[in-house]
């Protein structure tokens, strides 16, 4: 009998060790569980902050650009090429927030959020090439005006040199 009970004690100890290495085992599992949760939601947070940063420093950007549209000094070539500038960069930032919230970076109503900011800044940008589009019109039509004046110019000129000869 004497025999058996140390071996009782063998198994009994090895059932202990056995459990214990299961019991560190499913704490290190959901330690590290918990750890990637903890770290998704940061990056959650630093990249909706990120993207409204951007988005903001987007929405900045056209309001300096309505200063550059109203610039006088300001070619409209250079004009529309700055706002094909901006329309890109909002372009892009879409597919950002697209991206992210495909890899489940943002939440859905983080995306609604941005989405609607993205909208806005649209809205902008599309008024701003109506403004553009009347600009180029209203220096069409000046340019006939001033065709059509240095030609009457030209022909007064002309009168006026040809009474001179006469007198």
């Amino acid at each position: 009998m004497s025999a058996e009970k140390p071996s009782g004690s063998k198994s009994g100890m090895i059932a202990s060790l056995i459990a214990g290495a299961l019991l560190l085992g499913t704490t290190s599992f959901f330690g590290y569980k918990w750890y990637q949760t903890d770290q998704t939601l940061t990056n959650y947070e630093v990249n909706e902050e990120t993207l409204m940063v951007e988005i903001e420093g987007l929405e900045q950007d056209l309001e300096d650009y309505q200063v550059d549209l109203e610039n006088a000094d300001l070619e409209i070539d250079d004009k529309e090429r700055l706002l094909q500038e901006k329309e890109a960069l909002i372009e892009e930032k879409q597919k950002k927030i697209d991206q992210l919230l495909r890899k489940n970076r943002l939440s859905e109503k983080q995306a609604t959020e941005l989405r609607t900011k993205i909208k806005q800044l649209n809205y902008y940008v599309a008024k701003y090439e109506t403004q553009i589009t009347e600009l180029k019109a209203e220096v069409e039509v000046l340019k006939c005006e001033n065709e059509e004046l240095s030609s009457t110019i030209n022909t007064m000129t002309t009168r006026v040199r040809k009474l001179d000869r006469e007198n």
